[in-house]
């Protein structure tokens, strides 16, 4: 039987189907190298600790989201622009954070549990800070922020396991800057597109 072809496609090419890609955009602060490295050695203690199949995520992807602005199918410019906005006012100072717990977060349906790190009172500065952008965006015109409600935590991996809240050895990190990222949802990339210091 003759082989019916598509313009453009070679007789015997397999035709992939084209990942669906949605674009987030969010304030974010992440772990230097060293401590990166840390947190992935972590989550692959705790990955065969638990029986979890899921794969951590990649080390330069751990972080701690602060303020999300949506899942789009295309950043609008001016989504962009006014994100930056805030962040040329947001003022602070540097400061630590430390998580010493984990656990899986519940959805709403279905399983693929994001298994996170958190903490107590190692993380009450970051949500004084996720306070300061609030302030800023609310003077930018996002009512009430963007976000109801704000639980600290950095993502290890995802997994249909649900891990009970558990003590862990501390993790640390310096918070020096605040950085304005967009998420490429389907391909699991980062873009940072603006960072801001903080200083005393």
């Amino acid at each position: 039987m003759e082989q019916l072809l598509l313009p453009g496609i070679e007789p015997g090419r397999k035709i992939f189907k084209r990942r669906s890609v949605s674009h987030g955009l969010f304030f974010m602060v992440f772990p230097d190298n060293a401590v990166a490295t840390g947190i992935a050695r972590l989550a692959r203690q705790l990955r065969n600790k638990h029986g979890l199949s899921g794969m951590p995520l990649k080390t330069e992807r751990f972080h701690a989201s602060l303020q999300g602005f949506g899942l789009h199918a295309r950043l609008p410019p001016n989504l962009v622009e006014r994100a930056k906005a805030v962040g040329n006012c947001v003022t602070a100072a540097p400061f630590v954070i430390t998580f010493d717990r984990v656990r899986s977060f519940k959805r709403t349906k279905g399983k693929n549990f994001p298994f996170v790190l958190t903490g107590g009172d190692g993380v009450r500065a970051l949500e004084a800070f996720y306070k300061t952008i609030d302030v800023q965006l609310r003077h930018f015109g996002f009512p009430g922020g963007v976000q109801d409600r704000f639980t600290p935590h950095a993502t290890l991996l995802y997994d249909d396991i649900f891990v009970p809240e558990h003590g862990v050895e501390p993790i640390s990190w310096s918070i020096r800057e605040l950085v304005l990222v967009q998420s490429l949802r389907g391909l699991g990339r980062y873009i940072r597109l603006a960072k801001w210091p903080l200083r005393a």
